[in-house]
């Protein structure tokens, strides 16, 4: 019976993928120290370096992109932990990049805008820095519907409490090491995933096999 329910829930996760004739890449090289920082793209997520020591890393985008057209994406600026302003060594770089497809090779990824957080800053004694950076990005996918879709949580009586509650019930399908009922929560956000970084059907079943043992490691 559970099998069955599996292959069910399966069949829906790949009903759910879509094959585009183009598959564009963005990207962001992101470097830090000295400081924490939020990078979040406007109306969508946001991806955190939030450690006390220096953090370089390159970020998939396009997870974190809703449709074509211009894009708008937010650097929030911390000072470390039992600082009070950000100092003379905050540094943070971002170079953000294009590639035509997913299997663009390295050398034909392009850099289309990047940022420097300004030196300087810590005459100005800031607890806080922000600044917005602007680019195009061109995609086949479009998911702007859903945010229109999206429901006000604020509005929502108890929203504190409901949360809590399927917090609870997602943290004891880990616990108790129950994939089905862990992967029904997945559904839908992992096949935005899959869309946005052009994961075909045969991934998802190779993909699905590590979400089955995903709770056996946080449990560990």
């Amino acid at each position: 019976m559970k099998k069955k329910q599996w292959n069910k829930l399966l069949a829906i996760s790949k009903s759910q993928v879509k094959t585009y004739s183009e598959t564009p890449v963005y990207t962001v090289q992101m470097n830090k120290q000295g400081c924490k920082m939020v990078l979040e793209m406007q109306d969508n997520v946001d991806y955190r370096m939030v450690e006390n020591n220096g953090e370089s890393m390159m970020l998939p985008l396009n997870a974190m992109i809703t449709k074509s057209g211009p894009q708008t994406a937010i650097v929030k600026i911390y000072p470390k932990d039992g600082e009070e302003f950000i100092s003379k060594y905050a540094h943070v770089k971002l170079t953000f990049y294009h590639a035509p497809n997913k299997n663009s090779r390295l050398s034909e990824y392009k850099k289309i805008t990047e940022f420097e957080l300004p030196a300087g800053l810590e005459e100005k004694k800031l607890p806080y820095y922000e600044t917005k950076i602007q680019f195009a990005a061109t995609v086949p996918f479009d998911y702007s519907k859903e945010l229109v879709e999206a429901k006000d949580l604020k509005t929502v009586p108890n929203i504190e409490q409901k949360a809590v509650q399927k917090y609870n019930e997602i943290r004891n399908a880990c616990e108790n090491l129950d994939s089905l009922a862990y992967n029904k929560y997945l559904v839908h956000s992992s096949a935005l995933v899959y869309n946005t970084t052009y994961t075909s059907t045969e991934q998802i079943e190779e993909r699905k096999l590590l979400v089955v043992c995903l709770p056996l490691l946080i449990r560990r």
